[in-house]
């Protein structure tokens, strides 16, 4: 009976540690530009040279809006999907087309 008490525990223990995986998604700008990332209202700044790492995501989709200083561009909006992978992206200004 005890092995079967420990078990369960050791089980649930593990099942637990394993559901709440965290992950991060890793952007930076081509060329070097800060800017401002906007998940649920709360606003996450880059470096002045461009680079954010947002973490502690949980296995997820997170629409985000990418906003520049001073309204330089205008924000743009893009989906992250986490699937239990962490994640890297370069934001790049293409002219006219604006930024991908």
């Amino acid at each position: 009976m005890k092995r079967l008490v420990l078990s369960l525990g050791v089980l649930l223990i593990f099942s637990t540690a394993f559901s709440q995986r965290l992950f991060f998604v890793y952007l930076q700008t081509e060329p070097e530009q800060p800017f401002f990332i906007k998940i649920n209202d709360k606003i996450h700044s880059s470096t002045a040279s461009g680079y954010l790492i947002l973490s502690r995501l949980r296995d997820s989709s997170y629409a985000i809006s990418v906003g520049f200083p001073q309204n330089k561009w205008p924000e743009q909006k893009f989906t992250i999907d986490i699937k239990s992978k962490d994640h890297g992206y370069s934001l790049k200004n293409f002219g006219e087309k604006g930024w991908g």
